[in-house]
């Protein structure tokens, strides 16, 4: 089976996962953003349309906060600066 090429395969690698930063609630929206590239504003704009338009938004986004896990912390401070390394 072939390789994905580009960025195709940095987006079928990279896991979602809330992260602890740029988070404001639970850290979905900032997830899914890190997750598809783009600014996570859309998508809490998203979510609160789903929410006042059909009262499903707040639904989808506790579902999605059980089974998107929260991302592990540094094993120090300042460990993320030599993850790269």
């Amino acid at each position: 089976m072939r390789r994905p090429a580009g960025r195709l395969h940095s987006f079928v690698n990279q896991s979602l996962v809330r992260p602890r930063a740029n988070r404001v609630v639970f850290g979905v929206c900032a997830g899914l953003a890190a997750r598809f590239q783009t600014d996570p504003v859309w998508f809490r704009l998203a979510f609160v349309a789903l929410a006042l338009l059909f009262g499903k938004g707040i639904l989808l986004y506790l579902i999605m906060t059980l089974v998107m896990p929260s991302a592990r912390e540094p094993s120090f401070p300042g460990s993320e600066l030599y993850a790269s390394r």
